[in-house]
């Protein structure tokens, strides 16, 4: 159910409140308060304004978010940016990575983006930031727009239920218009976004079909990256007008990267009509390609497939298709999640077998009990993660126990978990 204007407003009030109670209470970093530099954001003078920002963001007060999201039109470019970087700063989990990795994700919001979407802490990201990163990315400046894309992608994979609902709804004709911006890293990162927020959700309406067709247009692009980058996007999205396209791209390529990359999307797609290429994929030579074909026939679900995935997978000895043969088993026969779970143990297959997690947990929430018991922390966590993205409610009551877990670690993937849930409304 979308948001009413009064219940917005609401919002809006009560995060005014919050940020007064600051100005009358708390002091900033250095010699002056709070109030003070809530002030100075409205300077004339530019290097006071992107020095009140440094100090608002490494005073790490969440309350800004709002006056700092007014600067982020500043017509100063170097403010622009810095406001932008401030709002994704305030909202990182800074428990996820090392000091380091953290620090580079405060100064690029492309490497918070590529953190994924667990980077983002659990407090609430306000509309109005994410409005304000939105609009900014029709910057005249291709930098700033860039910039402020990536940050909207990174901070927008945290909303769920009717306000994620209304955040997609919202986004895809701005996101359909900067498909075709003259920036090619703009188009890139635009591309990279759609594919982050539009993944496919088996509970969510379908794909907005004006955007869907402007990826498909993608697909002509010039730059190989950009053409690569098309297809990871309808594939993540499972844009199924998308098929004829990619099928016909990849009996174009044959080989090298972006017959790997049509193959793939066409294998999550993953339509009946798919599955000769996958056939024939997982008699061919290229691992990468065989890979593509099990996981298509595992996708496609019908047991007629199982033996002959089998006995493609028999001799493989390397790990990513070792697992993609546990995907396929499980789905074709039923067989254990163990295989895939275990998965998540390993730093080199980790996202492989999140992404494998990702789509069996609908519907199975409660197959994945009885590893919240796993000696390994970090198998647990990801469990957690696992949970809190499956739409299931039912998951609700694991997780919660989760939150008694002795390794905090878990415990934040517990609770970023529970919020997810509670707000997926279905």
């Amino acid at each position: 159910m979308r948001m009413r204007l009064a219940d917005s407003a609401v919002i809006s009030r009560v995060w005014s409140l919050a940020l007064v109670g600051l100005l009358l209470a708390l002091p900033v970093a250095g010699q002056i308060t709070f109030e003070e530099a809530s002030k100075d954001l409205e300077s004339p003078d530019a290097a006071v304004r992107l020095q009140t920002i440094r100090v608002l963001r490494d005073a790490g007060y969440v309350e800004a978010a709002l006056p700092l999201a007014t600067l982020i039109a500043d017509p100063d470019r170097a403010v622009r940016l810095e406001a932008i970087g401030a709002e994704l700063g305030l909202f990182l989990d800074e428990s996820a990575g090392s000091a380091g990795s953290l620090a580079a994700r405060r100064r690029s919001p492309e490497a918070a983006f590529l953190a994924g979407p667990f980077a983002v802490g659990l407090t609430p990201v306000p509309v109005e930031v994410l409005t304000a990163l939105r609009t900014a990315a029709r910057d005249l400046d291709p930098g700033v727009a860039t910039e402020a894309i990536y940050a909207f992608g990174t901070l927008g994979s945290q909303p769920a239920g009717a306000v994620r609902a209304d955040l997609l709804r919202d986004a895809a004709p701005d996101l359909t218009a900067l498909l075709g911006a003259s920036d090619p890293n703009l188009r890139l990162a635009t591309l990279h976004i759609v594919g982050r927020l539009f993944a496919h959700r088996p509970w969510e309406k379908a794909i907005d079909q004006a955007l869907g067709d402007a990826v498909i247009q993608a697909l002509n692009d010039r730059s190989e990256r950009q053409r690569a980058a098309a297809m990871q996007a309808l594939g993540a999205m499972r844009y199924v007008r998308a098929v004829d396209a990619l099928a016909a791209l990849h009996a174009y390529y044959q080989r090298g990267e972006l017959a790997e990359a049509s193959l793939d999307a066409l294998a999550r797609i993953a339509v009946p009509a798919s599955a000769p290429l996958f056939q024939a994929a997982i008699k061919g030579r290229s691992t990468r390609l065989k890979r593509s074909g099990v996981e298509g026939l595992a996708r496609l679900g019908d047991r007629a497939f199982d033996a002959e995935v089998r006995a493609a997978i028999r001799s493989e000895r390397t790990q990513p298709m070792v697992l993609a043969g546990s995907f396929a088993e499980l789905l074709l026969s039923g067989g254990s999640l163990d295989g895939v779970v275990n998965a998540l143990n390993r730093a080199d297959l980790y996202d492989q077998a999140l992404g494998y997690l990702l789509e069996i947990v609908p519907g199975r929430a409660g197959l994945f009990g009885r590893y919240t018991q796993d000696p390994e922390p970090r198998l647990r966590a990801g469990v957690a993660d696992v949970l809190g993205w499956s739409g299931d409610l039912t998951a609700v009551p694991i997780v919660e126990a989760m939150r008694r877990d002795l390794d905090p670690t878990v415990v934040r993937a517990a609770e970023r978990a529970l919020v997810r849930l509670r707000a997926d409304t279905r």
